[in-house]
């Protein structure tokens, strides 16, 4: 067996794909004489930043330490960005609840009980279904006593804390339980249970008008984790994700039976025996075998769409090679924030040994993968793609969603924005500090990064209607007459 060497075909057909995604190559680092704010983007806060940021880490990269009118462009950059997120009109909400954690201690209470509600909410159930459970009361001979505790169950079900923490009580202060020490002891540990305290807690924060308004501005941000809503939105975003999966793999399916077809035509075997042994093939949900991803951690271990090109057989069995693998992500700006990801799963492939076969489980059944061309997969366009059918952009955001956030969330964006809530002086120093951060602290380097990381995702990455034209283009023949069946979109 010799190394894998890609079909002239397929890397054809792949080079063709229009990059409707692919930002502008990235300027030299300007000589800090020359640094001025783009007259193009004056009014655009997140192009400065990456502007900015994008120079400072071409400086960082060849030794030189960023020139003070590079602080100035961010700085200025990032002041607007803090404002755009504070107008109360068209601001970002999930912003102005975290300045309002930042500045009230009411709010930081109730948004740590609020992480641990759910798991406390068990909890109380668990201790009430132990005595109040509905079948145990129907079985129950305990007369007025099963009153009580059906009433109490009522008060858990309705989320009615201070009321359960209520009836609990008067229940061990009454009679009712002097023949009942199994009951007595529950309620007892009920009454004093850290969870339900913290459930009482929660409920009277809520009259605090700072958490009223902290409320409101996490509902304008969607619908709560593990509420109803939630999981309908969830479903939603997951059946979409399904439908764009299929319609690549449909894409790409008829790439493999075109190749397949040209090896049948090209080859002396008798058609038959090629039929039963494709020279390429196409599995979904490809899982990478735990010795090749135990050892690295918040690495992809899952590829949605894989061409795979028979490279011979080991004991009877088909082994391969990987042509192409691709993910299908809903926008452009979902493929920059996984790229990082997806390079982990790169290198963890790449850790393959080349002499061994290794065993990867797919919707399609159990594949039987070379090392070799594991070890010799590379993030380059003729081997990784990302499939998005989102909006169609002209050109992905300067500033990724991940760094904006990670940029308002800043300790000092947030003192900055205390201050200009209460109109004190523009003081600009806590904005000093983040960029100190970005250009030194090595938590902060994605952030410094975020351009560059990102042009290199969008190289790879193309719409699902691009992919299906080129193929359409690249490798003509039979194809008109499927698409015509409704093979392509």
């Amino acid at each position: 067996m010799h190394a894998l060497s890609k079909p002239s075909p397929l890397t054809r057909a792949l080079q063709s794909v229009d990059r409707r995604y692919r930002p502008p190559p990235l300027p030299a680092c300007p000589e800090p004489s020359s640094v001025t704010r783009p007259t193009d983007e004056k009014k655009d806060s997140s192009a400065l930043l990456a502007f900015a940021m994008e120079s400072a880490r071409m400086c960082i990269e060849v030794g030189d330490t960023p020139p003070e009118a590079f602080k100035a462009l961010f700085i200025d950059g990032l002041k607007s960005l803090i404002r755009e997120a504070l107008d109360p009109h068209r601001g970002d909400p999930a912003f102005q609840a975290m300045l309002l954690q930042h500045v009230s201690p009411q709010v930081r209470e109730y948004a740590s009980l609020l992480a641990l509600t759910n798991q406390d909410q068990r909890r109380v159930r668990s201790l009430v279904d132990a005595v109040a459970h509905p079948e145990k009361l129907r079985r129950s001979s305990a007369g007025p006593l099963a009153d009580a505790l059906a009433g109490l169950q009522r008060c858990t079900s309705e989320g009615s804390w201070q009321a359960v923490h209520q009836q609990a009580s008067e229940l061990l202060d009454g009679p009712a339980l002097d023949s009942w020490p199994i009951v007595f002891a529950t309620l007892r540990q009920l009454t004093s249970d850290p969870a339900l305290t913290r459930l009482m807690r929660l409920d009277s924060l809520q009259t605090d008008n700072r958490v009223r308004q902290f409320g409101t501005l996490r509902y304008q941000q969607g619908p709560r984790s593990g509420t109803p809503e939630a999981a309908i939105q969830g479903a939603a975003a997951r059946q979409r994700g399904s439908d764009a999966e299929a319609r690549t793999a449909k894409i790409l399916q008829v790439l493999v039976d075109r190749l397949n077809r040209m090896v049948q035509a090209s080859s002396v075997a008798p058609p038959a025996a090629e039929a039963s042994a494709s020279a390429y093939k196409l599995v979904t949900s490809l899982y990478v075998p735990s010795p090749l991803s135990s050892d690295v951690k918040r690495a992809k271990t899952e590829w949605d769409v894989v061409i795979l090109h028979k490279a011979g057989e080991v004991n009877s069995q088909p082994v391969w090679d990987v042509c192409l693998l691709v993910e299908v992500k809903a926008s452009v700006d979902a493929a920059a924030t996984d790229f990082p990801r997806l390079l982990r799963g790169l290198n963890a492939l790449a850790q393959a040994n080349p002499a061994q076969v290794y065993p990867f489980t797919s919707r399609q059944g159990t594949v039987h993968l070379r090392g070799l061309s594991l070890s010799q997969l590379s993030e380059n366009a003729d081997t990784v793609l990302y499939c998005c059918d989102g909006p169609n952009h002209s050109s992905p955001r300067p500033l990724s969603a991940a760094s904006r956030m990670q940029l308002l969330s800043a300790q000092g964006s947030l003192a900055y924005a205390e201050g200009l809530q209460n109109n004190s002086s523009d003081d600009q120093a806590p904005l000093e500090a983040v960029w100190q951060e970005v250009t030194h602290a090595p938590e902060w380097r994605p952030v410094l990064q975020q351009y560059v990381t990102m042009r290199r995702a969008c190289e790879r990455v193309v719409h699902i209607d691009d992919l299906a034209v080129a193929l359409e283009t690249a490798l003509p023949g039979e194809s008109s007459a499927r698409c015509d069946q409704g093979e392509l979109p």
